[in-house]
Order: C-alpha cells, then sequence, then structure tokens
C-alpha cells in the first residue's frame, strides 16, 4: 500500500477542530493534531486495519478526542477523506466528497 492522501478538504476539518480545541485551551489544538497524525499513521502501515463501515468506508476514531477519520482505499492507496466529530451526521458529507 501507498502512504495515505488527504482529501482538500479533510484538511480543513482538521484545522477547524485543532483551532476550536486551542480555542478550549492553549496547546490542546496541538495535542489533537498529535494524536490525529498517530491514527494517520496506523493507517499508513495497516489500511485494511479499521473495519468497513458502510459502503467502502473505513472509520477510525480517535482515543482521547471524539472525532473519527473516514477514508476508503482508492488503487491500494488510502484516502483520508474527512476527519468528523463523532456524533455528527457523517453520511452526507462524505457522499459529498467521494470520488
Amino acid at each position: 500500500m501507498n502512504a495515505p492522501k488527504r482529501h482538500p478538504l479533510a484538511n480543513s476539518d482538521i484545522e477547524r477542530a485543532a483551532r476550536y480545541y486551542d480555542g478550549k485551551k492553549p496547546g490542546l489544538g496541538d495535542d489533537f493534531t498529535h494524536e490525529l497524525e498517530q491514527i494517520v499513521r496506523v493507517i499508513s502501515e495497516n489500511p485494511l486495519r479499521y473495519s468497513i463501515r458502510f459502503g467502502a468506508w473505513r472509520r477510525a476514531n480517535l482515543g482521547r478526542f471524539p472525532y473519527a477519520v473516514f477514508y476508503q482505499i482508492v488503487d491500494d492507496t488510502p484516502v483520508i477523506f474527512a476527519v468528523l466529530y463523532g456524533r455528527s451526521d457523517f453520511k452526507p458529507v462524505l457522499e459529498q466528497r467521494q470520488t
């Protein structure tokens, strides 16, 4: 498998969440992005680790923060489409971002 790619809007999701957490407590946004990068590393090393939740979507939950990484494997490459709050209605967002 190849290194994960990110949909451009996934980067926006990450930046928005990090700013939110920094607003709650300085440095907490850095903690969020650090944990996210750990999950992305796991996805990179073993993209099949996380089960398919629906369609071709895989979901990797962060441990400390109530967010999930939604990705698909496209041509042997994991593609991260969204990083969303765990209780949000994610299906419409994912449908819009799907390739």
